[in-house]
Formats: C-alpha cells, sequence, structure tokens
C-alpha cells in the first residue's frame, strides 16, 4: 500500500455492515486500499473490537508491521578495491 490511509474507520464501517462500494464513495479511497485493509485485518485476526481504543498508527503498524529492508546486492569491499587501485598505480 503506497499511501498512508486511515484505517480505523475503515474497520468501524465494516464492523457495522457497510458495503466496501459505501466505504469507497465515504472515505475517498480505492477499493483497492479497503480490500488491502481488510485482508491485512482477516491476516492479523484484527477486528473494530480489538482496536477501538487504539490510535490510528498503533492500529497501521499492527496491519502493515513495517519490513526491514534489505539489499539484494552483495556489500561493496572498499578495502579489497582501493587496494587493487592501489596495485595499478604502483
Amino acid at each position: 500500500m503506497p499511501k498512508k490511509v486511515s484505517v480505523k474507520p475503515i474497520l468501524e464501517l465494516r464492523a457495522a455492515g457497510i458495503s466496501m462500494r459505501k466505504i469507497e464513495t465515504l472515505m475517498h479511497v480505492s477499493r483497492h486500499t479497503i480490500s488491502a485493509i481488510y485482508k491485512a485485518a482477516d491476516t492479523h485476526s484484527i477486528s473494530w473490537d480489538n482496536i477501538k481504543d487504539f490510535d490510528e498508527d498503533k492500529v497501521y503498524k499492527m496491519l502493515f508491521p513495517p519490513t526491514p529492508k534489505t539489499s539484494i546486492f552483495e556489500e561493496v569491499d572498499y578495502v579489497y578495491i582501493h587496494s587493487e587501485l592501489k596495485k595499478k598505480q604502483e
């Protein structure tokens, strides 16, 4: 989900039985975003009753926990590169 949206109102409307299309209209978010929130809530077993007393940031982190940044590239060995470049100068 590229843009952070308010997830608590969406979960509250879901608990009230409001349809996804109606939530889309009320909250001005796409059905794809709403679907992603529903899927994350179902995956983590989160319902409105569980999170109604939590603040927005905590709920968002519960639904979409931050992922550690990993690189697909190998770490550069600058000492080795420096030693190889030094050899060429000699």
